[in-house]
């Protein structure tokens, strides 16, 4: 363990101290000004990120949410959370754990304020940015692991400072939460809860990576024996957290899998059965244990048990599969 902070830190050379980590981390304020000023910073940020990203999940814009996760200071609770546990402060843990939940309902809440205000109105069905925050998948937790190595890397770290913007962009914290008051508005409740549960593993994730990091990084418990229990209970609970969200990523990885493996079968199967009909093969998307085949078009389609016998094997097991018909007439009605 000493050789790998060496190697990360050089000894001490490049380590922030105690004191240096915990005032980055929104713990270790010492004067009721500058307390202020940090917390009203913090404040704007995480408002204004959640406005950008309410904006860019609604009008579907990639380049706006990223913009929202650049700007959104929520990973600081997290890690400071993470940093509490490894040195079992009880304060700075209560502190960690009471800025994340009252974040969490701010940002949630300004979201399903901002739905009411909102003209366009969120297309569940096709929208990019929630479908990409509504299943997640056991990859997601691997890629914020990751990201919290990197975040906990830089907040100890004297000279990654510049990092952080990347570290931002890699996590999905505020853009899920926007998700979830979106689809609370609209009453997509399966959508809310898929979004939550992204960005609760991305939490956890974060926690044990930071954990992980700062105890590579030297930081201990002023007095280990007499804390040693609570420390001890405060990982299982985030182990035991970890363990029940791993059931929801696993399940939803494998409907990914399979509708990845059903949707490379429909490309094949469906142009061909299609063909001559007068109707266009869209797209295909997931809807419960329904594939849904989008076809744009007008006529009668062609007889379904053909297409059936073709997919044989090549659907999900229970799956139900459902054609669904965009109409595709063009008039001439006018010239100006």
């Amino acid at each position: 363990m000493n050789q790998l902070s060496d190697l990360l830190f050089r000894g001490t050379k490049e380590r922030n101290s105690l004191r240096d980590v915990s005032d980055g981390l929104l713990l270790e304020l010492d004067s009721q000004a500058k307390r202020r000023d940090r917390y009203v910073r913090y404040a704007v940020l995480l408002s204004l990120s959640t406005v950008i990203a309410t904006g860019g999940v609604v009008t579907d814009s990639t380049a706006t949410v990223i913009g929202a996760m650049i700007v959104a200071p929520l990973a600081t609770p997290i890690l400071g959370l993470a940093f509490a546990l490894v040195v079992a402060s009880p304060r700075r843990l209560r502190h960690s754990v009471a800025l994340l939940a009252l974040s969490v309902v701010a940002v949630i809440g300004l979201a399903v304020a901002l739905a009411w205000v909102m003209p366009d109105v969120v297309d569940f069905a096709h929208n990019s940015q929630v479908l990409g925050r509504t299943s997640p998948r056991v990859t997601d937790l691997m890629v914020a692991i990751a990201t919290g190595f990197v975040g906990a890397y830089a907040v100890v770290r004297k000279d990654l400072s510049s990092v952080m913007p990347g570290v931002a962009i890699a996590i999905s914290l505020v853009p899920p939460l926007a998700v979830v008051g979106l689809s609370i508005h609209h009453r997509e409740w399966d959508d809310a809860l898929g979004a939550f549960v992204l960005f609760s593993s991305n939490v956890v994730a974060m926690v044990l990576a930071g954990i992980s990091m700062f105890w590579v990084a030297g930081f201990r418990p002023r007095d280990l024996p007499s804390r040693a229990t609570s420390l001890r209970r405060a990982y299982s609970a985030v182990a035991v957290m970890l363990a029940i969200l791993l059931v929801p990523l696993g399940v939803s990885t494998v409907q990914s899998v399979q509708t990845y493996r059903a949707s490379q079968a429909l490309n094949a199967a469906v142009p061909d059965w299609l063909s001559g009909s007068g109707y266009e093969f869209q797209a295909v998307r997931r809807a419960g244990d329904a594939v849904v085949v989008v076809v744009v078009g007008s006529g009668t389609l062609p007889d379904t048990e053909q297409l059936v016998s073709d997919l044989e094997g090549s659907m999900p097991a229970g799956s139900r599969l459902v054609i669904e018909v965009v109409p595709g007439e063009s008039r001439d009605v006018g010239t100006f």
